[in-house]
This record gives structure tokens, C-alpha cells and sequence, in this order.
């Protein structure tokens, strides 16, 4: 898969690419997916494995769950659940998919909020 004229590209993890002007910054890890952080954008990928109550194991059931993360969370939050990417090996072969989402400011902790009390 060629990519467009212009357009740069970064690994996001084992050989997965996608077309991006930015390279991640930050990386957070939860129970069930890895969220890459690249300028305004989140980049969500389910980890490939069963849980139990979520099975992620193959790519089209990660698809899946995209759409279905991204068609439930964006009644609530349309600003913030931007769609669904998919991430192709260079043969143009569907790798893996992730949920694209706006990049929200970090939320203050109560230590930093402690922090910036002012004393009146």
C-alpha cells in the first residue's frame, strides 16, 4: 500500500502503520486495549486476546467492537468518537483496526488539583 503523496507514516506497534502527520507522544495501557496518543487524536486498539466477556481474539472481532464502541459512544460524545480506522500492512491486507477519538486535555488528579488552590 502506497501511502498518499506528502503523507508521512509511523509505526504505532509491530508493524502496524497508519497515515499520520504526527508520531505518538504518549502511550496508556488498560486491561483491554492500547491508546496511542498522536497531536489532537487517540488511536484505540483492542488487545487480541479473550476476557471472558469480551472476545477480541481475531481482527474482524476487534472491528467489531470499533464500530460497536464508536456507534454507542458518539450518541454521548459526537465531538469526541471520530470513526473507525483501518490499519493495513503494506500489502493493502487488513492488520487491525483501531477507534479514532479527539484527543481530550488530561484530568486533574486530586494531587494537582490540591496543587493549584489558591489560599483566600
Amino acid at each position: 500500500m502506497t501511502p498518499p503523496a506528502g503523507a508521512h507514516r509511523f509505526e504505532l506497534f509491530d508493524g502496524v502503520r497508519a497515515d499520520e502527520n504526527v508520531p505518538p507522544s504518549a502511550v496508556a495501557q488498560t486491561h483491554l486495549s492500547t491508546v496511542f496518543f498522536a497531536g489532537n487524536r487517540a488511536y484505540k486498539l483492542y488487545k487480541p486476546f479473550d476476557a471472558g466477556f469480551i472476545d477480541a481474539r481475531t481482527v474482524d472481532q476487534r472491528l467489531a467492537l470499533c464500530r460497536q464502541e464508536v456507534e454507542l459512544n458518539r450518541r454521548f460524545s459526537p465531538d469526541v468518537y471520530r470513526g473507525v480506522m483501518h490499519l493495513d500492512d503494506d500489502d493493502g491486507l487488513p492488520r487491525d483496526h483501531a477507534v479514532v477519538m479527539r484527543r481530550l486535555p488530561p484530568e486533574p488528579t486530586p494531587c494537582t488539583a490540591a496543587g493549584r488552590r489558591t489560599s483566600q
